[in-house]
Formats: structure tokens, sequence, C-alpha cells
């Protein structure tokens, strides 16, 4: 059996021939890569000491800093630590049970789940989606196909390589509905199911936007 190697460079390595030192710049210039000490009602003290207005936050909501949540997230690691050390499946704390049918109930009665970070969330949730597993979101016999716009966050299109093994993978530009249009009648043609997989703030488009502090 004999193997035969090539010089096409992975994902990764023709990711970091493409990076520049734009990140560098601006760390250096002070607009990115901030070490926060503490969170006021008024912004973030970072390690200067001096307290800035940060427009970086992905919170939407702003539950995290909600004053029961947190004395419920005190509460709950005096009772059980920081982590339990296990998978959830196997077991989880009566806490998160509480947040999620909280949560459940607050929204419509849609159903919540907590998870750490969007990344756990994407691959959660994308690989299951195209199984037709889930009663409420029904699959094509022929399997799906999924659509990444371009700009996608990093979590998303990491993940195409899992989800190549559930049905072909697909780019396209959201700017551009024009390149949309055809692999939607191309997975049509194929009976199979298209999955559109867009970020709403387009994190990997130009130009970039950073972590801005602004101080106060």
């Amino acid at each position: 059996m004999s193997t035969t190697t090539t010089n096409r460079k992975n994902v990764y390595e023709r990711r970091s021939a493409w990076t520049t030192d734009m990140y560098d710049q601006a760390a250096q210039a002070g607009i990115t890569n901030h070490s926060v000490r503490e969170r006021t009602s008024d912004g973030v003290i970072l390690d200067d000491g001096k307290t800035y207005t940060e427009f970086v936050s992905c919170s939407y909501l702003g539950l995290e800093s909600h004053p029961r949540l947190v004395h419920a997230a005190q509460n709950s690691i005096r009772k059980v630590g920081v982590h339990l050390s296990a998978s959830r499946n196997s077991m989880h704390t009566t806490d998160l049970d509480d947040l999620e049918e909280a949560l459940t109930t607050m929204y419509g009665g849609s159903r919540a789940i907590v998870f750490n970070s969007v990344s756990s969330v994407h691959l959660g949730v994308l690989p299951l989606l195209g199984t037709g597993l889930l009663p409420s979101y029904p699959i094509a016999s022929s399997g799906p196909e999924f659509l990444f716009d371009r700009t996608a966050h990093a979590s998303m299109q990491s993940l195409r390589g899992i989800l190549d093994q559930i049905g072909p993978t697909n780019r396209f530009d959201s700017t551009d509905l024009s390149t949309l249009e055809p692999l939607l009648v191309e997975a049509k043609n194929a009976s199979r199911s298209p999955i559109i997989l867009v970020d709403g703030v387009g994190s990997r488009s130009s130009p970039r936007w950073w972590c801005i502090c602004l101080p106060i």
C-alpha cells in the first residue's frame, strides 16, 4: 500500500499564509487584546486601571451580568464547584435545569438550551440539523446541502469538514445573491435540503472590526 503526499496546503496553512500583521498592529495601537480587571455599570476597567466603554461584547441580552443570575451562579459554585468535570449527558446541575426552564418561559416557550460559547452551539447544533433526526426540521431523503456565507463566523467555517460527512458543502457571497441562486438550483435538482448558514455581522468580512474601547 503506497501513500502519496502532495504540497497542497490545508485550510489552516492557507489561512496563516493570508494573515498579515494587522492583528499585531492593532494590539500595539491599543485597540484590541485588552486585559479586563473588572466590569462596572459604566464599562470595563482594564489593566491600566482606567474605565472604558467597550463595543466588542456579543451579549445581546445582557443577562450574563444580571444581579440575580450572578447571585445564582455564585451559589451554584459554592455547592458544586466551578465544573462537574463530566459530560453533561452523564450529569449536570439542577441549577442549569432551572435556568433553561426560566429562559424557555421568558422567550415564548421555545425550548432553551444553554451552551458555554457560540462555537459549542455550532458544533452541537449544525451537524444535528442535517441528520433529519429533529422532527421539527425535516430533511429530504437525499440529505442536506450546506451553503456557507463566505463571511460567516470561523466557528461555522471550521465545521465544513465535519458537515461534509453529512452532505456537500459550498460557499457563496451574501452581498451577491447571484452566487447563491445556482447553488439552490443545484440542491433542488439533487433533491437535497439546502441549509443556508450566515453570520449577521459578517465577522470574517473586510474591513475588519476591532475591539474598540474608549476611555470614559
